[in-house]
């Protein structure tokens, strides 16, 4: 996630510096924080704690069962399967 934002910045930070130029941003204000959230995510204002913990529950479970499914060897192509995945290994 760190190299991801790194990378993130040094591609854009031109573009960065252009929106803040344009928009009369300073770097640590309250208004900066618009430009900052392409870097992480913020939670909702209508959400709470529990819920918010539900949706990652909900989210990361589905992820796992992706990663499961789709890596576990004894996971075969069922019969009668699409012809896209006919030759798939």
């Amino acid at each position: 996630a760190f190299g991801g934002a790194l990378l993130a910045y040094v591609l854009y930070s031109s573009l960065f510096t252009e929106f803040e130029t344009a928009h009369h941003m300073v770097r640590g204000s309250v208004e900066s924080l618009q430009l900052a959230s392409i870097f992480s995510t913020y939670p909702a204002a209508a959400l709470n704690v529990w819920q918010a913990a539900l949706v990652e529950v909900v989210i990361t479970s589905i992820l796992m069962g992706m990663i499961m499914a789709l890596t576990d060897d004894g996971n075969g192509i069922p019969k009668g399967a699409a012809c896209a995945f006919a030759y798939w290994d």
